[in-house]
């Protein structure tokens, strides 16, 4: 169980970050991904549309933690879940209710097509450090991004721009992410598959968990300077760091601090 609950984590961990301003003009937007465009037909992000509850999609996971358990009528039941469905091909419309039935505030985000997929694709090419900008699995507009001072310094304006879903993403108990990470881990494995790698979607998973972790904090903030339409650091070794270690120093310290504490917290019980 404690497995299954660190490598869900760093799939919000993820998400906060992928959504959390991968294409402002501080940075060039990574080239596309490899995945096949079969997998993927739709090149136009779609917001997601919250299909109604049915009662045959919820089931109750009998084996929740004890602290997990409520009392109804005098007998303890687990809190339910959305079950996966059977095929990945038609699981859009359960995994938007999944997502909804998690965390309400991250609804609204997540676009409508290739849910599974696209996930998928974002936390391998995130546990790579890479940031991909075609086929991503989220809608966040950010408010535009900005400098201070002449001599053009990262503002701290910047940070609070994903707050509301760095706040979302961190608020999900541990013990219900395990028990749809349990649930609907199939799926998410056959949609890495599909990718021909040879390792799983839990390695990368936890790979990300790793990064996650490994990235430090800058001294101080960073001078920018724009050579083109982009943004880029104006300290070399700033610039070339990874896609992941820029967006984790967009999001701000405290932002940052907070998933790292949270990545460390849940690697203590591997």
């Amino acid at each position: 169980m404690n497995k299954y609950i660190v490598v869900i984590s760093a799939a919000l961990a993820a998400a906060v970050l992928y959504s959390s301003g991968v294409f402002d003009t501080e940075e060039p937007a990574s080239a596309a991904s490899g995945i096949q465009t079969s997998m993927l037909a739709a090149e136009t992000i779609k917001p997601l549309t919250i299909a109604p509850l049915k009662p045959q999609t919820i089931m109750a996971e009998v084996s929740a933690p004890r602290e997990e358990l409520r009392a109804i009528s005098g007998q303890a039941v687990a809190e339910q879940i959305i079950a996966a469905p059977a095929d990945l091909n038609n699981s859009d419309i359960t995994a938007s209710q999944a997502i909804v039935a998690m965390a309400l505030a991250l609804g609204p985000r997540m676009t409508s097509d290739e849910i599974i997929r696209k996930w998928v694709v974002a936390i391998d090419n995130l546990a790579s450090g890479d940031l991909i900008s075609k086929h991503q699995p989220w809608v966040f507009k950010m408010e535009s991004f900005t400098v201070t001072g002449d001599n053009m310094r990262l503002s701290p304006e910047n940070y609070p721009r994903a707050q509301p879903l760095v706040d979302a993403a961190l608020a999900i108990p541990p013990q219900k992410l395990a028990r749809y990470y349990q649930n609907w881990l199939p799926l998410f494995e056959q949609a890495y598959a599909e990718l021909g790698k040879a390792d799983s979607f839990a390695d990368r998973l936890s790979e990300l968990l790793k990064r996650i972790d490994r990235v430090q904090a800058l001294a101080e903030i960073p001078e920018l300077e724009r050579k083109s339409v982009m943004y880029t650091y104006k300290n070399i070794a700033l610039e070339e760091a990874s896609d992941l270690e820029k967006l984790m120093w967009r999001l701000g310290p405290d932002n940052s601090q907070r998933l790292q504490d949270f990545a460390r917290q849940l690697q203590t019980v591997l």
